[in-house]
């Protein structure tokens, strides 16, 4: 050790105590240009060290939470953009059918708007919760499901949108068929599915949706 002062900065765990955080310097012991030896300042630096690793577990929480926040808005965006597609285009045709008159027509697509509207608002509400599973405001739940009703809900929401691309949406499910998950996440599951599958799907095309029970072992 040469006769400069050196520092170093330390983090010390002990098996019974919190870890401490201390600076500690060598100061030279100099006479006539010589040394004679070095004197030792020990500084606990650990309140100073447990207040910055708080500010940065905080900082990384609240990026956390804006990502989650970003990733809501996107799933929202993608998940309410066919029922307000298909909104917008029963609403046009209703609009159509009031100027002429046509009251067999009006009433059909009233009862479409009113059917959609309560749809989204499910959809809405079924986001809101799966938000909450996200950030630890509500827990993974698997309960048993009925995979052919599941399906069914579902594509009734986007089923305006396939109208509207003259796509046919198949679906080969058993009645009975009954899966172990947690319902809200499996509903965003095939809402995303459904979406991706009519957004690339060309007009005219059909979508299968086929579900079958295997035994493995």
């Amino acid at each position: 050790m040469t006769g400069e002062e050196v520092t170093y900065e330390s983090t010390f765990s002990k098996a019974t105590h919190s870890d401490t955080h201390q600076k500690i310097s060598f100061i030279p012991d100099t006479q006539n240009g010589e040394v004679l030896g070095f004197i030792i300042l020990v500084v606990d630096l650990t309140e100073r060290w447990r207040n910055e690793q708080l500010i940065k577990e905080q900082k990384d929480e609240l990026q956390q939470l804006n990502e989650e926040k970003n990733k809501f808005f996107s799933i929202i965006a993608h998940d309410m953009r066919s029922p307000l597609n298909s909104l917008a285009g029963i609403t046009e045709l209703l609009m159509r059918n009031v100027n002429s008159g046509e009251q067999a027509n009006i009433e059909k697509y009233a009862t479409m708007i009113s059917d959609l509207a309560a749809k989204s608002n499910t959809l809405l509400r079924n986001l809101m919760e799966w938000t909450l599973t996200q950030t630890g405001g509500i827990k993974y739940s698997p309960v048993k499901i009925n995979l052919h009703h599941l399906i069914d809900d579902i594509c009734s929401v986007y089923c305006g949108v396939a109208n509207q691309k003259n796509i046919n949406i198949n679906k080969v499910i058993p009645d009975g068929l009954e899966v172990m998950a947690d319902k809200e996440m499996l509903s965003t599951i095939f809402r995303n599915l459904a979406s991706n599958a009519i957004k690339f799907t060309h007009s005219g095309g059909q979508i299968n949706v086929k579900a079958e029970k295997q035994i493995i072992g």
